[in-house]
Formats: structure tokens, sequence, C-alpha cells
């Protein structure tokens, strides 16, 4: 190593000491970068293997839904549950029509009843008019 600055030997000699007792340690933490660029390597492709996995395995779910769904029993049942609600609200619709049913019929005996009592007293004033 050349003196280009005319620094004193001792002082060069110290220099030339720090930089051969940090090459070690410059060797030492260029082996730790490259061990650490290695296992962000690995964990990447870690992360895309998961990433596919789950990709497949949320298309085998989506298709196995498809497939439940399309099953006529689930069907079925879809139709009772549309059925029985249906049934409930018919119910539920008979009931009123049940009691104006009978209210009107009550109603219709009451006039028949009315118009036989009418016909009977005009009965009543022929046969005494004569």
């Amino acid at each position: 190593m050349s003196n280009t600055f005319n620094l004193p030997k001792e002082l060069m000699d110290s220099i030339r000491r720090a930089k051969e007792d940090c090459v070690p340690q410059v060797e030492l933490e260029r082996l730790k970068i490259k061990q650490l660029e290695g296992d962000k390597h690995r964990l990447q492709q870690q992360l895309n293997d998961a990433k596919n996995k789950y990709k497949i395995l949320e298309r085998e779910f989506h298709q196995f839904k498809d497939q439940q769904s399309n099953k006529p029993e689930i069907q079925l049942q879809s139709e009772i549950n549309l059925l029985t609600v249906e049934k409930v609200e018919l119910e539920t619709k008979l009931e009123p029509a049940t009691k104006s049913k009978l209210h009107y019929k009550q109603q219709w005996g009451q006039a028949l009843e009315e118009l036989a009592r009418l016909k009977q007293q005009r009965a009543g004033k022929s046969n005494g008019s004569s």
C-alpha cells in the first residue's frame, strides 16, 4: 500500500489493521444477507404455493356448493318451504273468509225469515179482507 497522503507509518499501520479487522465482520454480514435473501425467497415461494392451494380449494368449494344446491333433495326442501309459507298465508286469509261467509249466511237466513213473515202477513191480510 503506497502512502499517497504522506501519513505517518504508525497511522498507516493502524488503518491497515482496522481494515483487516473489519474484513471478517464484513464477510459475516454478507453471509447473513445471502442467507436472509435465501430465506426470503423460500418464504415467498411458500406464500405463492399457499395462495395457489387456497384458490384451488375455493374453486372446489364453490363446485361442491353448486352440486349441493342442485340436488333434488335440496330443491324439494326449498319447494316444501315455499309451499308451507303459501299454506300459512292461505290459512290466514281463510279464517276471515269463513267468518264473513257465516255472517252473510246468518243475514241471508234473517232476510228469508223476514220475507216469509211478510208473505204470511200479506196472505193474512188478503184472506182477512176478502
